[in-house]
């Protein structure tokens, strides 16, 4: 099934639409988009950053602009988004590495550690199951670097809270903010403690 892909504009903002679900917000020089976006920025600095579900490219501009050093990966698997991040959101801008992978399977395969993980994946507005299976949580774990920050966008309902419990065993949380419909979560790597098979 592919998704719809439409860019919204109003006079104040332009939003990335997947079958009708925000995916972005435009980042304006000295503005800051409306949602949980804010939500998502770690509390400390980061040397390196991956974003599972890089969609426009709002929290890789917010990064940017924040933490001007970081290297950022972004992971994206839908071309037709990354076609409109390009074209209407600025993505070259924000100067990251741009991936076209399946979140899951650019897990399993990476072999590199980064100090902050941050997953924003929704397929119009829920999250893919995976998301909040041991599996993924596990490799999510595995490729924080010892001390490393993971912050979470999940719904605002029984999958989120159920997500949170699981990565509780594994990872400290640090912060949990409600936003609209979104449950984020700022967590960070324990150095004890695996998840359980």
């Amino acid at each position: 099934m592919t998704s719809r892909v439409q860019v919204s504009e109003s006079s104040d903002e332009r939003l990335l639409l997947v079958d009708g679900a925000v995916q972005s917000a435009a980042v304006e020089p000295g503005g800051e988009p409306q949602g949980y976006w804010a939500a998502m920025l770690p509390l400390r600095e980061p040397r390196t950053a991956l974003i599972l579900g890089l969609g426009g490219g709002t929290l890789a501009h917010l990064l940017r602009r924040r933490y001007r050093g970081i290297q950022i990966t972004g992971v994206e698997n839908d071309g037709e988004v990354l076609h409109v991040a390009r074209q209407h959101f600025g993505l070259e801008a924000a100067d990251l590495t741009v991936v076209e992978a399946d979140a899951f399977a650019y897990l399993r395969a990476c072999r590199e550690r980064y100090d902050l993980v941050l997953v924003d994946l929704f397929c119009g507005e829920a999250p893919p199951q995976f998301v909040t299976s041991h599996a993924f949580l596990r490799r999510l774990r595995g490729i924080l670097e010892p001390g490393g920050a993971l912050v979470w966008n999940l719904p605002r309902d029984r999958r989120g809270r159920n997500a949170r419990h699981r990565a509780q065993v594994a990872l400290r949380l640090e912060r949990s903010t409600l936003a609209g419909l979104n449950l984020v979560l700022h967590l960070r790597r324990k150095n004890h403690r695996l998840l359980p098979r």
